[in-house]
């Protein structure tokens, strides 16, 4: 795991003058190597491979292909075996293999590869640059156009820092960070920086961007004609490939373990296939509703765990709140992030990798607004006139949401329930939906944002898999917007923080294109999500551990904004004038007093706007 950068082009103003904006994501190593054509820049996390040899920016052997790589390629060695059988390699380390394989099969090694990665790879001879982007979108990658010189970088503050003044933030994606809480690809906050999708390849040939795109979640018509006898077994033997692949290292490998039922299976396979004791890392919370170290504690002493586990308090966060808020480099207001950077941070000072429950949701369909009922079913052919309806009641009505009318929450559910399924999971978070807009909004930002929600809405909707059952297409429009815009993303800038490598067996392509051959009923049944991995976990967990109600990787941010976290907010927001440029100022204000007073419940609504705020507070130094 790594942090990389780089610029092809000839104008002195793009220079890579540093790599300080990626230096946590690998403190082991850096280096910039200029060439005839641009600059490449690589920090390093060594986990495969620990000798300086393997430092990259890394040349072929014929020194015709240079590369730099962030990730991980599981299967590296049955690749060398398999392709490069006849090559003398200087290393034992993935890069050189990814490097080798791409003077044998050129952009075609892709398909090969296992793992998580994005690289660039610069061709010598035909002066053109490759950019590549994992499928699901585990390792980042964002990359801009400018005056005739392509940048690209792991990160979008290192990105910005390459450019020779400041850019220009994008209103489209401020309007969809507080309707999604996070800003969707190919989107970033900055005009002209785009993050390359998952699963796209992007060449540069010195004058223009050509983009491919190679994978996508597709789900199959054909479904596997198996018992759900012989689908346990295929899916548990892939779970089990999946955990092998990625205790693959040479530094020490843990994992994160909550309550879950899918963090509790990769732990309790990962205890069975490591050859030392595996170490184990929880967070707790002093309020009991979110605290999973009771039931996390239970699941290591089953397994013999070397288990580490730290209790947090509202203030004791306002240190993680702002590191975290600048880290990601653009508005991101997922309240989980809290608590994945605190258990990285317990995580690295014990070990360099750690294995996590990441994607078993959107596997087996563990989402409750994915969960297509017998009701809605029913109600289908009745369900977009009646959405329509209620969508233009409450845009007429503006019924404000701080009004907490009984009104507006009728015609709030209505919109939901009577939704069409696909329509429903798009609008299940927003978290200030569009008649909220108009008071949360200054009247100029309101009028230059109008259209951005349904223009992304139509892109997410655009191509989606027919004649497949409906939870395959929610599924699927979960594979392409929240994963990798927020999920993703949090962990990989949680962990990289504190230089650490995230591995998520549950993302591994194969076992999630075996996933698309399932039948829906082994994914909810019954009432009961992600069937199939519940029946699995019986073989490695206790019933009443599988049983256990689902809570998420929350925070008690409803709470913690009436008290140590309000005041931050309104500190921020007290130096932080240019967020009223955005923002209607005397509703904001009055949503932070009414909630502190307990007259409304907006928690989780102002914790977007303490994250826009910290963002705006960072750009405007």
């Amino acid at each position: 795991m790594c942090g990389i950068a780089g610029h092809i082009g000839t104008n002195e103003r793009y220079r890579l003058r540093s790599l300080d904006k990626l230096s946590h994501r690998g403190p082991d190593a850096q280096s910039i190597e200029s060439f005839a054509g641009g600059e490449f820049g690589h920090v390093r996390l060594s986990i495969i491979d620990l000798d300086s040899r393997a430092n990259q920016p890394f040349y072929s052997a014929n020194e015709h292909y240079l590369i730099v790589f962030n990730g991980e390629i599981y299967n590296y060695r049955e690749l060398q075996s398999q392709f490069l059988s006849g090559v003398k390699l200087r290393t034992t380390s993935d890069t050189e293999v990814l490097v080798e394989l791409w003077n044998v099969l050129g952009a075609e090694c892709v398909q090969h590869l296992r793992g998580m990665f994005a690289f660039a790879v610069y061709d010598m001879h035909d002066k053109t640059l490759t950019v590549v982007r994992d499928r699901l979108g585990q390792k980042p990658l964002f990359f801009a156009v400018e005056n005739n010189q392509f940048l690209f970088a792991s990160e979008v503050r290192q990105l910005a820092d390459m450019m020779p003044r400041k850019p220009e933030l994008d209103a489209r994606s401020i309007d969809l960070f507080f309707a999604h809480q996070f800003i969707p690809g190919p989107y970033s906050v900055y005009t002209g920086i785009e993050k390359l999708l998952p699963g796209h390849i992007a060449v540069w040939d010195g004058s223009s961007v050509r983009t491919k795109q190679y994978w996508e979640y597709t789900p199959k018509r054909e479904k596997l004609k198996v018992s759900e006898a012989e689908a346990i077994e295929l899916v548990d033997a892939k779970i089990r490939e999946s955990v092998k692949y990625r205790l693959v290292s040479d530094v020490p490998v843990g994992t994160m373990l909550s309550a879950g039922v899918d963090s509790g299976v990769v732990t309790a396979i990962a205890a069975q296939q490591s050859d030392q004791t595996l170490q184990t890392f929880t967070i707790g919370f002093q309020e009991r509703a979110f605290d999973e170290s009771v039931p996390a504690q239970r699941i290591a002493d089953l397994y013999g765990t070397e288990h580490h586990n730290v209790k947090i308090q509202a203030h004791e966060v306002q240190n993680y709140i702002l590191t975290a808020a600048k880290q990601y480099g653009e508005p991101y207001g997922d309240s989980s992030a809290l608590p994945s950077f605190i258990v990285s941070q317990l995580a690295a000072m014990h070990v360099k990798v750690a294995l996590n429950g990441d994607g078993g949701d959107e596997l087996f369909g563990g989402y409750r607004r994915i969960s297509p009922t017998a009701l809605q079913k029913v109600m289908n052919p009745v369900a977009i006139p009646c959405y329509q309806v209620y969508n233009k009641l409450e845009a007429l009505l503006q019924l404000p949401f701080s009004a907490g009318s009984l009104a507006r929450k009728a015609i709030a559910k209505g919109r939901i329930y009577y939704a069409d399924p696909l329509a429903r999971s798009l609008f299940f978070y927003a978290y200030f939906n569009r008649s909220d807009m108009k008071e949360l909004y200054t009247e100029d930002f309101y009028r230059e944002v109008q259209g951005v929600r349904e223009a992304y809405d139509a892109q997410l909707l655009e191509g989606l898999s027919t004649q497949v059952p409906l939870l395959d297409k929610l599924l699927q429009l979960e594979y392409r917007g929240r994963l990798p815009g927020d999920l993703l993303v949090k962990m990989d800038i949680a962990s990289m923080t504190y230089g650490l490598e995230a591995r998520s067996p549950f993302l591994d392509h194969e076992l999630v294109e075996l996933s698309t051959q399932l039948h829906p009923t082994f994914k909810q049944r019954g009432g009961v999500q992600k069937y199939i991995l519940k029946q699995i976990a019986k073989k490695y967990l206790p019933q009443d551990h599988i049983d256990r109600r689902k809570t998420g990787f929350a925070i008690p941010v409803e709470e913690w904004m009436k008290g140590s976290v309000g005041d931050l907010l309104k500190d921020v927001l007290a130096g932080t004038p240019e967020v009223w440029k955005y923002l209607h100022k005397k509703h904001i204000n009055a949503l932070i007093s009414r909630h502190q007073k307990g007259e409304i419940r907006v928690g989780a609504k102002l914790w977007l706007v303490l994250n826009f705020a910290i963002f705006m507070q960072e750009y405007q130094t």
